[in-house]
């Protein structure tokens, strides 16, 4: 590794001349490495006990697809790994017609229902979107 110098000029009247430039970097890591450690350095006021929350009730979502056969099956077991996992929480899965979809989709959103959750074509998203049908999460 070559040695690079960068002149430093005077200090206080004295000049200094050259100093490597590995011992510049090391000085400024150092000194951001201080400033960083005292950042994290512990207050020395009391924190307060954090409040005690109730343990949520069980939720229990709603996810509306449209997948066929093996792909229904699959998203069976993974609903089913994650409702055994997570017993605060549940997920339904509710197979609907490809053909309907949309239709029963919209019917549902009229009416003030339907899903929490849906997996649907992309193509669907944007006219969703317009009709102000998706939640932000």
């Amino acid at each position: 590794m070559g040695c690079f110098f960068v002149w430093r000029g005077n200090v206080f009247g004295k000049r200094i001349g050259l100093i490597p430039r590995f011992a510049t970097i090391r000085w400024l890591c150092m000194s951001l490495l201080m400033v960083l450690l005292a950042g994290c350095a512990a207050s020395a006021s009391p924190t307060e006990p954090a409040p005690t929350t109730l343990a949520p009730a069980s939720t229990t979502l709603i996810l509306w697809h449209g997948w066929s056969s093996v792909g229904r099956q699959t998203l069976g077991r993974l609903v089913d790994r994650f409702n055994q996992q997570h017993p605060s929480g549940r997920i339904i899965l509710q197979s609907i017609p490809l053909a309907s979809f949309d239709t029963d989709l919209r019917a549902a959103l009229a009416s003030g229902g339907g899903p929490h959750m849906v997996l649907m074509p992309n193509s669907w998203v944007g006219a969703l979107a317009e009709r102000g049908a998706l939640l932000p999460l």
